[in-house]
């Protein structure tokens, strides 16, 4: 779906900017996207990720509650609330 397509093309851009860190200098950068890994694993199947290279946790495998961090941030406005609300995509970027 289009949503879908969006989400990789976010991850994706993830992780780019990741490598585009590393390069720059910052030899530990690491991304994190929010929600569920889009490179293929949709299901509750134990299987090695078919997308070497890609593989990252999430912000919640990672023990980051997204919903209280908006909050924190003040950013609360960005939660949906409803499901006409508009979707927003978060990654973080990891630098040092």
């Amino acid at each position: 779906d289009n949503l879908g397509q969006h989400w990789r093309e976010f991850q994706d851009a993830l992780i780019y900017t990741e490598n585009e860190s590393f390069k720059r200098g910052y030899g530990k950068a690491f991304a994190m996207g929010a929600g569920n890994c889009l490179f293929g694993h949709h299901d509750d199947r134990f299987r090695p990720c078919q997308y070497e290279g890609k593989r990252r946790p999430t912000l919640e495998s990672v023990g980051i509650n997204l919903h209280d961090t908006l909050e924190m941030l003040g950013w609360d406005d960005l939660l949906i609330r409803d499901p006409e609300d508009p979707f927003h995509m978060f990654g973080l970027l990891l630098l040092q």
